[in-house]
């Protein structure tokens, strides 16, 4: 198993823009061969490992996905409908622990950070289904990437939301508002 460093490209489409790399991934090899492992891009959330193929349509039990190579850099995509859209880009270097360490404080502490933002929470359902909140964006993704939305008005709905969907049951007294500075990830 090898730490392979990546940019989240998911609502960042635009190549020419270079994301920070703060993100995670794993290289596993089994009897010669490569996969890839990712658990944490929320709403596109890898819930198989791809093989290290080069423009190869796999199935997940969620979606279809490919990596492509361009250069010296991986693209992981996912399709929604007939667009193929970028999760993230990597390269085949092994991301050490130092540089893993940054990326952990950056997300963590940098105020600009996505996470220090919103409350966000994801998971992956049976039958190829997600439930997803950002903020109070609270977002229910069908098997076909079709997705209902609902907005979080006010803590008490937040904190209802992450009982009934997440499973998430914060003690009596807790305040929370969609823009408080707090992350939660579930598998």
């Amino acid at each position: 198993v090898r730490p392979l460093g990546a940019r989240v490209r998911l609502g960042a489409p635009d190549r020419k823009v270079l994301p920070r790399r703060t993100h995670m991934l794993l290289e596993v090899t089994i009897d010669s061969q490569r996969w890839i492992t990712d658990v944490g891009v929320g709403a596109a959330s890898l819930t198989g490992a791809l093989r290290l193929d080069d423009g190869v349509e796999q199935a997940t039990p969620h979606d279809k996905r490919r990596l492509m190579r361009d250069g010296g850099k991986w693209f992981h995509q996912v399709r929604r409908g007939e667009q193929w859209i970028d999760i993230c880009e990597f390269t085949e270097d092994t991301m050490p622990l130092i540089d893993r360490v940054v990326a952990n404080w950056y997300t963590s502490t940098n105020p600009d950070s996505n996470f220090r933002a919103n409350p966000i929470a994801a998971l992956a359902l049976p039958g190829g289904r997600r439930v997803t909140l950002s903020g109070g964006d609270l977002k229910f993704w069908d098997a076909e990437g079709h997705v209902r939305e609902r907005t979080l008005t006010n803590p008490a709905a937040l904190l209802s939301a992450l009982r009934q969907y997440f499973g998430i049951d914060l003690p009596a007294g807790t305040r929370l508002t969609p823009a408080a500075p707090l992350h939660f990830l579930c598998d």
